[in-house]
């Protein structure tokens, strides 16, 4: 079974110097309003859960449609990018 600190090394010794870019419709993360507080989820989804450890572990950048009602307010305003940042999460655009 692999680990964050097995695929980080697979990541930095087979691919490092390799820009990893994900275009889908589907976001990793979906960002919607629970009253004022805005809640993070992780969709239920194949191509979520077989690449976001991926371009986690190789600081990839996902371009995707964000669905959820938070995703807009998180993108215009740049906070969007620091919360991937602290999670320590591919970049999102």
């Amino acid at each position: 079974m692999w680990t964050r600190e097995s695929l980080n090394g697979l990541v930095k010794e087979k691919l490092s110097g390799y820009l990893f870019v994900v275009v889908s419709n589907r976001e990793p993360y979906i960002h919607t309003f629970s009253g004022r507080k805005i809640v993070c989820h992780v969709p239920a989804s194949g191509l979520t859960v077989a690449l976001d450890p991926v371009m986690q572990a190789c600081g990839g950048t996902w371009v995707a449609y964000g669905s959820g009602d938070a995703d807009k307010v998180l993108t215009k305003s740049g906070r969007l990018f620091i919360l991937l940042k602290r999670r320590g999460g591919a970049r999102c655009f």
